[in-house]
């Protein structure tokens, strides 16, 4: 089976690995992390990303065109919404975000979520890759205001307001990956969740989906996107559904 593998950078070290001890034939793309806050901006790198994913043509493989092109994305603020299939099928995680596929399952997720009321989460990828709130990202942005304003009444009232989501969080919580942990990420991210005043806990990854979707073990998990076809919302369990364009 030949795959495309369509994926934001937060998953690079688990595919990269998981690939490579896959029977299948597989080529990655990467999309940076991030596109996810600003949904327009990622429905548009990925609709390019598959649009080049089907033009691409495995050459060195009969001159065969991928079997299907599979997104590591969830929903992701909605930015997988409308994003349309070719002649290739397209598999996606039926899951919020990449949480869900870190954990193993959406279920799993969610059983989380509604354990620990109000959480960010933390994982190797992401501690590397993205955003993670921290004292030292406030007085990085402190100093980034302080040249552009030069006001410092103006510049504590920015701060306040930028700080006033941290309130809404109770928990920091660190999943740990079975393929690839670093001592260094999980000290950061215990540091930066204790300087915030949130409760550190952590959580052991589970590679089962990331695996299926190297593996093209397309379970109930996934959505299956048949050739023209586009990704659309369902509002309940499934999270997406395909429709025809």
């Amino acid at each position: 089976m030949r795959l495309i593998v369509i994926g934001c950078q937060v998953f690079f070290r688990e595919i990269s690995y998981l690939a490579s001890q896959s029977k299948n034939t597989i080529t990655t793309t990467w999309l940076p992390q991030g596109l996810h806050d600003t949904p327009d901006d990622l429905r548009s790198g990925l609709k390019s990303a598959v649009e080049n994913a089907s033009n691409l043509i495995m050459r060195f493989h009969s001159n065969e065109k991928a079997d299907y092109i599979v997104l590591g994305y969830g929903l992701c603020s909605r930015g997988i919404i409308g994003v349309r299939s070719l002649d290739i099928p397209l598999i996606v995680p039926k899951t919020d975000d990449c949480v869900g596929v870190f954990l193993g399952s959406q279920k799993r997720y969610l059983e989380n979520f509604n354990k620990y009321s109000g959480v960010y989460w933390y994982n190797p990828g992401w501690v590397e890759n993205a955003y993670t709130p921290s004292i030292d990202t406030l007085d990085a942005k402190r100093e980034q205001y302080m040249e552009q304003f030069e006001d410092e009444e103006t510049v504590d009232y920015l701060i306040e307001q930028e700080s006033l989501w941290v309130k809404n969080y109770k928990y920091g919580i660190y999943i740990n990956s079975d393929i690839y942990d670093n001592e260094v990420c999980k000290a950061k991210a215990k540091k930066d969740i204790s300087e915030l005043g949130w409760s550190y806990e952590e959580l052991d990854g589970s590679k089962t989906m990331l695996e299926n979707m190297v593996n093209g073990n397309f379970t109930d998990d996934f959505l299956i996107v048949p050739p023209y076809h586009e990704i659309a919302e369902t509002f309940d369990e499934d999270k997406i559904k395909a429709v025809k364009y």
